[in-house]
Parts: C-alpha cells; structure tokens; sequence
C-alpha cells in the first residue's frame, strides 16, 4: 500500500514543443479525397473546423473564433445558393447573392486555410518538413492532411 504522506512521483519532464502536431491525427489522404467527394465539399469544411479546433488547443497563436464563425456562416449560404439552377441565375438579385457569397466564402475561407498552415508551420519547427503556399493554395486541407502525415512519419521514423 503506498504511503499517503510520501513525496509524489510524477514524471515532470516536458518536451521541447515540437511534438504539439502530434494531437492532430493521422488519417489518409485519399480519405479526405474520398470523403470530400462523396459529401460533395461538406467534408473538407468539418476536416478543417474540427483540425483548428485541436490545433488551437496546443496553438502558440489560435486561429480566431470570428474568423472560423464568418467562414462557416458564409459557407452556409455559399454552398446552397451554388447549386442554384441556372434558370434562377437569369434573374439579377440571385446573380448578385451568389457572386457576393462565393467572394466572402473564398477570402474567409483561404484565410482560414493559411492562418492554420502557418500554425503547423510554427508546431513543425525543427523538423525537416516544409509546408509551402502554392500547394496549400491548391490543394487546401488533403495537402494539409499531407503534412500531417509526414509530420508523424518523421516523428515514428
């Protein structure tokens, strides 16, 4: 029986902060692929909420909250009024919404994208892992999933 008035162990070492990535999970990057397709482009916007959400756990500087919110919010109003029928677009007001919408889905949405590459980018320091504009640019959150894979694998390595 252990002795209630002893000195407690704990192990007290703590890392050198480099290893914060690791709460983000491994998962492939043809499951992204897949999942963002079958859901038609829902999935990419919950791989994204739910990664900032842990990266912000362990962030040095977090992603802002009304920065998430503007661009789920304008998500929620881009995503149906894209799949409009074109018979609708003829008429100017629905032209007007769908342009005005899919403009402050993009910016919000690439910002977002690249305030979370630059928080990997500050958990990845000292790794040999070099995460770069243009990809995430184009390839958004599979290229980021990437990253994260390779993150892991030098880290198991």
């Amino acid at each position: 029986m252990n002795n209630p008035y002893s000195t407690p162990e704990a192990n007290l070492e703590t890392s050198d902060g480099n290893e914060l990535y690791l709460q983000l999970p491994r998962f492939s990057c043809w499951g992204v692929f897949g999942l963002t397709f079958i859901t038609a482009g829902i999935y990419y916007m919950y791989w994204l909420y739910k990664r900032t959400e842990m990266l912000n756990a362990v962030a040095i500087k977090p992603i802002p909250k009304w920065l998430i919110v503007t661009t789920m919010i304008s998500y929620v109003i881009y995503f149906p009024v894209s799949y409009m029928p074109e018979s609708m677009l003829s008429e100017i007001l629905y032209l007007n919404i769908l342009i005005g919408a899919t403009i402050v889905y993009f910016v919000f949405y690439y910002w977002w994208v690249f305030a979370f590459k630059n928080q990997l980018k500050l958990l990845s320091v000292g790794s040999n892992v070099k995460i770069g504009g243009f990809l995430t640019f184009l390839l958004q959150v599979i290229y980021l999933q990437y990253k994260i894979n390779e993150l892991h694998d030098l880290k198991n390595a």
